[in-house]
């Protein structure tokens, strides 16, 4: 996870804190797109359930498109070349959930996998 450090950030070293943030955003639709039916059921608000069908897929597509361009853009600064990877590897995974969102919702496999993708930034930490 990324962290702040006392001294001032140059924008280059911005971009890992606003990916995390981007997957992390993604993380939420993603899970609150899988369980509408049950906020539904449960009179509970989200933004699968405030937001019309379309417009929760367009937001998410344009959240996929902004993680793998900065983390593309990541990719070519010497610095973050691996980092990139392991951000590059979150996003496919939850593009796959975005995906098969049928395959993944028969026993809230998607909660395993959505979760599990914030496990791999140790491998990050290990390298």
């Amino acid at each position: 996870m990324p962290s702040w450090p006392k001294n001032q950030l140059s924008p280059a070293q911005c971009l890992p804190i606003l990916l995390f943030f981007i997957i992390a955003l993604i993380n939420l639709i993603l899970f609150a797109w899988y369980e509408k039916e049950n906020d539904v059921k449960d009179r509970q608000n989200s933004v699968a359930t405030l937001v019309d069908e379309a417009t929760i897929r367009y937001l998410l597509i344009g959240m996929f498109v902004i993680a793998f361009s900065v983390s593309f853009y990541m990719f070519f600064q010497p610095i973050y070349h691996f980092m990139s990877l392991v951000f590059i590897t979150i996003t496919t995974i939850l593009v796959l959930l975005f995906s098969y969102k049928r395959s993944f919702a028969k026993n809230d496999y998607y909660r395993v996998v959505g979760d599990a993708v914030f496990l791999f930034p140790i491998i990050y930490l290990l390298a």
